[in-house]
Parts: C-alpha cells; structure tokens; sequence
C-alpha cells in the first residue's frame, strides 16, 4: 500500500464514524476532523476502533508521523479559517448578542435606536439651550464673590438640569426588561378559569381605561380568547399581542377597584403574566412591521403603557409604526371600512383616531411633524353608542380629536420650519385664532358635557375639571409662539397671564380631585401632567425673576410642593420636581436679593422685551451638547439676562423640557 493511502483523505474508509457523530447518529464523512465536528466548532474524536486500525496503518517513520502531524493540523487550520469568515460575515449581516442561542423560541430583540432629532417646540432643546446659557451666567456672578448666594443657586440649577439631560438623553427601546423575546406562539397563557371570569365580567363592568379608549375592543378580547384556547389554526402574533395588552389592561383596572369582585391575590398573578407577554409580542418583528388591526391596535396600547412609563420616545416609536400601518390598511378613509362589519369598522375607527390624537399631541410635545396629513383623511369620528353609560365617553373622545386637529395646526401654523419665516403680523392672526379654537372646545363642548349617568362619572368628572389645566397650558404654548423678532424677543401679556392662570389650575385641581391613593395620583400624572407640557412652570419663573414679585414666587413655590406629592409615581414625575425645584431655588435667591436683570424691558400691557443689546451678545450656532460633557468657554460679560435671552429667545417655544427620554444615544442598563 503506497503511502498516499496512508493519509488521513484516504483512509477514511478504514474508519468508523467520530465519536460525536454516533452519539448524536447523523452521518459522519469519516474525515479529521468531520465535517459536522468543523461546523459545529467541536473538537473531533475518532472513535476507539478507526484510532486502533490507524495505529496499525501508520507509516514506522518519524518524517511520515511529522507529514501527518503537519497534515492535521493544516486542516484544523483551514477550518478554523472558514469558521472564522462565516462568523464575520453573519456579524455584518444580522448582529447579534453573545448570549443569544440558536433555538427556534428566540427572537432577537429591536436594536437600540440611533439618536432621535427633536424640534424647537421640544422642551428638551430649550432644556439644553438653557443650561448652556446658564453656565455662561455663572460666569459673571461667580466674580462677585459677595453673592455667594446666587452662585451656589445656579450652580444648582446647571448641576440639576445636567442630570435630568443625562437621564432623559438615554433612549428606551423596549417596554420588556430582557434582552431576548420569546416567540408569541411559545408564551404561557393564564388559567383558563381566570380569563373565562374576566370575560363574563367585562360584559357587566367594563375596566375604565379600555371603555374610554377602546370600547369596541372589549367584545373583540372575547373573540381572541376563544380563538386562543380553543385553537382551530395558530393565532398570529399581532392577535396574541392584542389579547395580552387587553387582558393585562383589564385587571389592572380590576386590581384597583375594590368593588371589581377579584382580588388583588387572585388577579396579580395572571396580571404580571399578560404584561409580560404582551412587552415581548409587541417587540417582536413582525408586530412591528406587518399591517393588520391587530398590530395597528397592539402598537396603539403599546404606546399607551410606553406613555405611563415615561418613555416618550418609545410612545413615538410605536405609535409613528401604528400611524403607518393605519395608512397602509387605509384606516384613514371611510371608503375601506363602509363594507365591513359593524363591530370591526367601529373598532377601525377607534384605533386609528386613538392614534391620530397620541400623534398630534406629541408632535407638538416633541417639536416634530405629525405623521398624520388633515387633508388626506376623510374617516368618521367616534362612533357614539345608544348605551347612555358609553355615550359620555365616545362624545369626549370625539372632542378631544377636534382639540388634537388645533393642536396639529399649533405645530404647523407656528412651529414648524416654514412657520418660522411667517411675517410676525401674519402669526399674530394665526395665534389669535387658534387660541380662540381652543377656548371653544373647552368651554362649549368639554364643560357643558352631561357625564351623571356615565360609566365612572367620578373619574370623568374629574378628566372634566382638568380642562383648565389643560386649555391653559395649550395657550400658553400658543400665545409663546407670538414674538417680535424686528425689534427683540419679546413675551406677550398673554402668554404670561395664561401661564399663572395654567399653574393655579394644576393646584387647584390637584387639591379638589386627586385623592391620597396612589391609582388617583397616577391618572393625573400620566393623563394631565406629563400627558401635556410643563411649559408654564418655565414662562412664571421668567416673568417671577424679571419683576421679583415675591407673590409670583410663591405660586412657583405652590407648584413645586404640588409636585412634591406626586414625585414617587414615575420616572418623569420625579425629574419634573427635581427641575422644577431648581429654577425655585434660583427665583428665591432673585427675589430676596431684588437682583435686576439688565436689557429687560416691560411694556404697559404687561409684556416683557428682551432687548437687542442682549440678542447681540448672543452667540450662534452653539453646539448645545456639548455642554453636559464639558462646559466651553463663558461670555465674562454674561449675566442673568443673556440667560433668558439664550433660552427664550429666537421664537423657540419653551415646550416639554420634562420630556423625559429625548437625544437618546444609549440604550438604558435594564
């Protein structure tokens, strides 16, 4: 026998297959190693026989041992090599996580998103705009060592706002706390005798925040249960993702009343099962990408639960995918829903105006254009039930889609980019007309509606007693977008008046209809306070700190102990108190010091101009992020005024600075 026969390429048919292929019994091509063993990245171990037939065989020689050796290892070389391209080549294409494993019940998770833009009605921008204005402040006042008071104020200030930008910088991309989804079709289901109890009382008391939003969708939750644990077919994703959303929202609502007839013990369980369930279908890939109402309706209470957890750039996120999907299933005609169902067109039409009214309102919220056109949508509204107990609700969300409407054109008419080349007369007209709108619709349609015989009278009772905090806060925003950029930036009388008037509707309200349970508190701050901007707070401390009238400051000081109550409740809860609190503490040390601030000037009406001289001192095209990592050089010529001017100025509204998660560049340690 020639020695080439000798060689490991030859000889396989001398050996019996590895010992991996033969406990695993699939076919071995009897080389070494195997091809299976090379694939899988596993050492490769003849079995005991073919090691004693290639012991026999093996040429006597020390230079055929050594061109075997070299042989071998040539080839482990050459695989190693080709598993190395095959890896680099899956990590170019489909990254994925070291800990991911290749089972078929794993679904890699969205990546984290790249840094998202916000516009100039954000309150983020400002946020940043203002601290960097502040820091140039500082320059001054620290060298008057005799105020020592002032310094340390903003120091506090700079040091507070510093913090909430690094938090709010970091971007959530998840509403799930893993790092791996599992598939839809692999998730357990709660008792069958806990949802059969849950259906039979959805029937004859529905849970509050599913009777407002969607109302149609609780028969629907029936017929998902059925299809669920009665399979004839698998359930898609979109339709698990649904049922879970609804099941979970369902017995929150059930766990915090006590006259649900389910205890709390009974329900949490199963509650905490559906939540979770419902994170991991939502983020699964076709949820997020396939059209269907499923999905469309899942994407919406996705970004509902976003909302509540004070994630607003994942509220974005879910609802610019709902507002696709709503285009793409034609949701916004009427022409594609006439032919349906009553039961579906009904619940097409609430799905899609949800969407639309969480649109309008964070486009203005974030300073970005709705992903809704006005002129391309013909649907109807709410369908109004015969039900005197869910006629109330479907005419509320009826007006608060025509309030959505104005607050779309607040962004469009004053905000975007091409309002800001509108001549100052021109948007003068269009914030008086929209202001005008929006007191119509609260005072005519939102507090002359009869809710005695609704379900939940209380609760929307008191949804109707914060239309003043509301009404006014939108105003505010409005009357801000009024300036006079020819002679100087400028902050009307109005703009100031409906600020105070939006602050003292907050305290009013927090006092006379927010009881001491943390169910109560948590409405109002997820559907009134952070649902809305702050902006008010920021418009009365700079007109508290230019006229340092200490009852200004006391309403300031009203606010911040408002906030206090609430601070537990979220994330953004406690980042509004904690900014708020700051800009306190400087308005405090103004006031009591009667510190003046140069280049303000206030008119007869009550409006403050802040001046050329301090527009001119102002520089452009700073680089606002910069500032949270090391602060550049400061104007030594800077004081309090160039602050404002810096913040206020340039027909950038002071909007949600409580935005609560924008530039997000990282993704959150979960």
């Amino acid at each position: 026998m020639s020695d080439d026969e000798h060689a490991p390429g030859h000889a396989s048919f001398q050996m019996r297959a590895c010992e991996h292929c033969r406990q695993r019994k699939i076919k071995c091509d009897r080389k070494a190693p195997c091809a299976s063993c090379r694939s899988l990245q596993i050492e490769c171990r003849p079995s005991a026989k073919s090691a004693a037939v290639r012991t026999r065989t093996a040429p006597a020689s020390t230079a055929s041992q050594s061109d075997r050796q070299m042989y071998i290892i040539n080839q482990r070389l050459a695989s190693i090599e080709d598993s190395l391209k095959k890896l680099t080549a899956s990590s170019i294409s489909s990254p994925i996580r070291p800990s991911d494993t290749s089972s078929p019940n794993i679904e890699d998770s969205p990546a984290s998103a790249l840094p998202t833009f916000d516009g100039e009605s954000s309150f983020e921008v400002q946020t940043l705009q203002a601290s960097e204005a502040a820091n140039r402040t500082v320059s001054q006042v620290f060298g008057h060592a005799s105020n020592v008071q002032l310094k340390t104020a903003i120091s506090s200030l700079i040091s507070s706002l510093e913090a909430h930008n690094l938090d709010a910088r970091a971007h959530d991309a998840y509403l799930s706390s893993i790092d791996t989804i599992i598939a839809p079709e692999a998730l357990p289901l709660p008792p069958a005798d806990i949802i059969s109890a849950i259906v039979k009382k959805v029937k004859t008391n529905p849970p509050m925040i599913l009777a407002n939003l969607l109302p149609r969708g609780l028969s629907y939750m029936e017929q998902l249960c059925q299809k669920c644990y009665f399979p004839s077919a698998s359930l898609p994703s979109g339709s698990r993702a649904l049922l879970f959303a609804l099941l979970f929202f369902t017995m929150r609502d059930y766990v915090n009343d006590e006259d649900s007839g389910f205890s709390p013990a009974q329900l949490q369980p199963s509650m905490q099962l559906c939540e979770q369930n419902f994170y991991r279908s939502v983020e699964s890939y076709t949820t997020l990408t396939v059209p269907t109402l499923e999905n469309t309706a899942a994407l919406f209470l996705a970004a509902m639960r976003a909302h509540e957890e004070s994630k607003v750039h994942l509220v974005w996120t879910y609802t610019s995918a709902a507002a696709t999907m709503c285009y793409s299933l034609g949701f916004h005609r009427r022409s594609t829903v006439v032919n349906d169902p009553l039961e579906i067109s009904e619940l097409k039409r609430q799905v899609f105006w949800n969407i639309y009214m969480t649109d309008k309102n964070l486009s203005l919220n974030l300073g970005r254009r709705s992903n809704f056109c006005d002129d391309d949508i013909d649907q109807d509204v709410f369908p109004v039930s015969e039900d005197p107990r869910q006629r109330p609700l479907d005419q509320l969300n009826n007006i608060f889609i025509k309030y959505g409407v104005v607050q779309g054109r607040v962004y469009d008419e004053l905000y975007s980019p091409k309002a800001a080349n509108r001549p100052p007369s021109e948007k003068k007209v269009a914030v008086e007309y929209l202001g005008r709108q929006i007191l119509d619709i609260v005072e005519n349609e939102m507090k002359t509606l009869e809710v005695s015989q609704s379900w939940f009278p209380e609760a929307l009772g008191g949804m109707l007693a914060a239309s003043d905090a509301m009404a006014y806060t939108t105003l505010t925003t409005i009357y801000r977008a009024q300036t006079n950029t020819a002679t100087g930036t400028e902050i009307s009388s109005e703009c100031f008046a409906y600020a105070k008037m939006a602050l003292e509707a907050h305290v009013r309200f927090t006092t006379e209809f927010v009881p001491e349970n943390d169910w109560a508190k948590e409405s109002y701050v997820t559907w009134v306070l952070l649902y809305m901007s702050f902006t008010p707070y920021i418009i009365h401390f700079t007109w508290t700190i230019s006229t340092l009238d200490v009852q200004d400051l006391n309403l300031l000081e009203q606010s911040v102990t408002m906030l206090d109550r609430f601070k537990h409740i979220s994330k953004g809860s406690l980042r509004l108190r904690n900014v708020c609190g700051a800009f306190l503490e400087t308005a405090k040390v103004l006031v009591q010091s009667q510190h003046s601030l140069s280049g303000i000037h206030q008119h007869d009406d009550g409006s403050l101009m802040f001046t050329d001289v301090m527009n001119s001192s102002a520089p452009s095209n700073l680089d606002w992020n910069a500032w949270s990592q090391a602060f550049p050089t400061m104007d030594r010529n800077a004081d309090m005024s160039m602050f404002l001017n810096n913040w206020l100025g340039d027909n950038r509204p002071v909007m949600d600075m409580l935005g609560l998660d924008a530039f997000d560049q990282s993704r959150p340690n979960r």
